[in-house]
């Protein structure tokens, strides 16, 4: 009897302690935290994964859908690592850098960019913006071409002016030279006269003496 009431009181007691370790936070809480952070730091990283496919894919509908996800999971992953970190937790670098990425990724958003909302282009519309793409190719180039036209034209036009210049210079240059040279030749030519006459002259005076000496 005794030996059974022995029995019944070590095994309450050792009931007693189990129910204790349990009730007292333990590893094992911190354990669960851990898995939830990391869960939603999976999660993060799996919605921005479809968020960049949906993306790729160009579909509005699928777009907006996925990134309302993604933005739901950023949201879950802040919340439990703050709940992680408030009981001893540190976070996770790799996990920082899912958050990271996912905001990176969230300004992509082709809404804000406005670059997938734009209203759908038509063949026809395709159509006239490659024949104003080539209209605008082809004036640039009949512009260029008119503008060489144009230089080639005053580069001749100068050209002209320049050589008639020239050829000015050159004929008034000959002129002068000529009226130069004129005035040369006559200046000599009354030279030689005036030398001539006086020549004359005082050879006939000389005759003259000469013949009054024998007279």
């Amino acid at each position: 009897m005794k030996k059974q009431l022995l029995f019944i009181l070590a095994a309450v007691f050792l009931l007693n302690i189990i129910s204790c370790k349990k009730s007292t936070p333990s590893e094992g809480i911190k354990i669960d935290f851990t898995q939830s952070y990391e869960d939603a730091a999976l999660a993060l990283h799996s919605a921005q994964q479809k968020y960049e496919e949906a993306l790729s894919g160009q579909v509005p509908e699928e777009i907006e859908v996925a990134k309302a996800a993604l933005q739901k999971a950023r949201l879950n992953y802040m919340e439990s690592k703050k709940v992680y970190v408030s009981k001893g937790g540190e976070a996770n670098a790799k996990y920082e850098n899912y958050l990271e990425t996912s905001s990176k990724a969230l300004e992509k958003d082709p809404a804000s960019q406005g670059s997938q909302t734009q209203t759908p282009v038509t063949p026809v519309e395709q159509v006239e913006d490659a024949a104003k793409a080539v209209g605008n190719e082809v004036g640039k180039v009949v512009d260029h071409q008119a503008a060489q036209a144009v230089s080639d034209v005053v580069k001749k036009a100068d050209l002209k002016k320049a050589s008639e210049k020239l050829e000015s210079e050159a004929k008034s240059t000959v002129n002068k030279t000529k009226s130069e040279v004129k005035k040369t030749s006559d200046d000599l030519k009354k030279a030689s006269d005036n030398a001539k006459k006086s020549a004359d002259k005082e050879l006939k005076k000389a005759k003259e003496d000469l013949g009054n000496l024998f007279k």
